[in-house]
């Protein structure tokens, strides 16, 4: 890329960095006998989530926010990735801060590599 380029596309991320509200998000999967371990100790995953308002009006907002998560062990992995839809009301009357309701609905995709087994303990393929 040529200079110009680079310093643009430096500046375009230190101005939307700028007005993120950044937070640091620690997950823990143990479900059915998984319990991953990835060095920080047992069950602990990585991944990143996005909240994102469209505003309708001063007080109402849309909401739309995604995930993706990753968990894993020696030998197992689970993906997770949550997606939602909801509404925010800033209860006060005012604009940027306050109180807010955000009722929100939505539905987590998974995969997965961990083998079933029957009850003979044998593997089950599909």
């Amino acid at each position: 890329m040529h200079v110009i380029k680079k310093l643009s596309l430096a500046a375009a991320l230190v101005g939307l960095f700028s007005t993120s509200y950044a937070q640091i998000e620690v997950a823990h999967l143990s479900s059915k006998g998984f319990s991953s371990s990835s060095g920080l100790g047992p069950g602990i995953g990585f991944g990143g989530f996005l909240n994102v308002a469209i505003p309708i009006d001063d007080n109402n907002a849309g909401i739309v926010e995604g995930a993706g998560y990753v968990f894993s062990n020696s030998d197992s992995h689970v993906l997770l990735v949550p997606a939602m839809v909801g509404f925010r009301h800033l209860l006060s009357g005012y604009n940027d801060y306050g109180f807010y309701a955000e009722p929100v609905a939505g539905y987590t995709f998974g995969a997965t590599d961990i083998q079933a087994y029957d009850a003979n303990g044998q593997a089950l393929y599909k």
